[in-house]
């Protein structure tokens, strides 16, 4: 876990006051609660410790922080070219692993879309419409009752119609007696 925290500019302001009196860089980071090489690098960041000057030092930080965020990979010919394949019902897997191959993930195409950087797309414009996939299979083992929410009896299966069947819920009771086949 990182502790670090950027200098604010009345943190600035103070280290340019007590650098003026003439405290060194050590007295400075204790008066200022900070370490003291933090605050030695602070002063040489304009070139001499010296001249030190807060607006100036917190400027140079705003632009060098700034400048430190990754660019990203958005542009208006890659926007283009993933809004027609997805107009055209193609996948963002399918973008990702064909025509954008080595520039774009299907994870930075879902991103895209759901931040709204793709005019006129949204998930309804997908084959799916947005929905989750259903499984024909869940609607078929969801008939009945769980053999978890049965009574424990059923568990040992030894009572006459305690079989419960994994493949169909209308399976016929695995032990059954001929007399009762044709009541």
């Amino acid at each position: 876990m990182s502790h670090y925290h950027h200098f604010t500019i009345t943190e600035r302001a103070r280290i340019e006051e007590l650098n003026k009196l003439g405290f060194s860089a050590r007295t400075i980071a204790k008066r200022i609660c900070r370490h003291h090489s933090s605050v030695a690098r602070e002063l040489k960041r304009l070139g001499n410790a010296i001249n030190y000057k807060a607006e100036a030092a917190y400027a140079d930080y705003s632009v060098k922080r700034v400048n430190s965020k990754s660019k990203g990979k958005y542009s208006v010919e890659l926007c283009n070219l993933v809004k027609d394949k997805i107009l055209v019902t193609w996948s963002p897997e399918q973008i990702a692993n064909t025509v954008t191959l080595d520039k774009l993930s299907f994870k930075t195409i879902y991103r895209w879309i759901y931040d709204g950087k793709i005019d006129g797309i949204t998930m309804v414009n997908f084959r799916r419409k947005g929905k989750k996939r259903t499984c024909r299979n869940l609607v078929l083992y969801s008939k009945g009752t769980s053999i978890r929410k049965k009574p424990k009896e059923v568990y040992s299966r030894k009572t006459l119609g305690h079989y419960v069947s994994a493949r169909r819920p209308t399976a016929k009771p695995l032990l059954q007696s001929k007399s009762t086949e044709g009541a």
